[in-house]
């Protein structure tokens, strides 16, 4: 059983990780998902959505463009829809990704962590862990 690259839990219900591929199928299964958030402007891989589909969890798609700057700017209508679709409940438990789980989900995860009452340092703090320097 082998998460995703990047995984992480967020909140109760909501994970955080790079892009699932076949070897993480189990892994995700055991978290009982009900909706899988793509944020990315690519198409969605196939394979995935074939495994989605046949376990009976929802596809969220998000066409959110990468911005490697925390400072950067991105679409807000897309990071404000995402983000509602976050603090559904219906759509829980859920797992956000985007490629390698940095960037983009970043952003959402900061939006939660802010939510949560966490401090800007400690936000930033977490973004750096899982972006890099």
């Amino acid at each position: 059983v082998v998460p995703p690259l990047n995984f992480d839990m967020v909140a109760a219900g909501v994970y955080r990780s790079g892009h699932p591929n076949e070897r993480n199928f189990e892994f995700m299964r055991r978290l009982g998902l009900r909706s899988i958030m793509y944020l990315s402007a690519e198409d969605y891989r196939p394979h995935v959505v074939q495994w989605a589909e046949s376990q009976g969890v929802q596809i969220l798609h998000h066409r959110l463009n990468v911005n490697k700057e925390p400072f950067g700017e991105m679409d807000e209508d897309v990071v404000a829809a995402a983000l509602a679709d976050i603090l559904d409940r219906r759509n829980l438990p859920v797992l956000i990704h985007c490629n390698k789980g940095k960037y983009r989900v970043g952003v959402l995860a900061a939006l939660v962590r802010r939510l949560q009452g966490w401090s800007l340092t400690s936000v930033y703090s977490e973004y750096e862990r899982f972006a890099g320097s």
